[in-house]
């Protein structure tokens, strides 16, 4: 994942929720705060799809033991 991509589309949905609720609810001060909430809620989702991806690498394993490649037959 591309952090300033992930940044352009944050920021594009939190002004589009920001307007939507402005258009809904009249108020500007319950716009800010649903654009607030959809933003801390982008940022929570980003992180735990960054904790998971990076705790789905540590978890491989590296440990190759058993493999056997067609082209480095075992000599025997």
């Amino acid at each position: 994942m591309y952090f300033p991509h992930f940044l352009v589309g944050m920021f594009t949905t939190s002004a589009l929720v920001g307007i939507w609720a402005d258009v809904e609810t009249g108020s500007v001060g319950t716009a800010v705060a649903w654009t607030v909430l959809t933003l801390m809620m982008l940022q929570v989702g980003y992180f735990l799809l960054a904790f998971g991806l990076f705790y789905k690498r540590s978890t491989k394993s590296t440990d190759i033991t058993g493999y056997r490649s067609s082209a480095h037959p075992s000599k025997r």
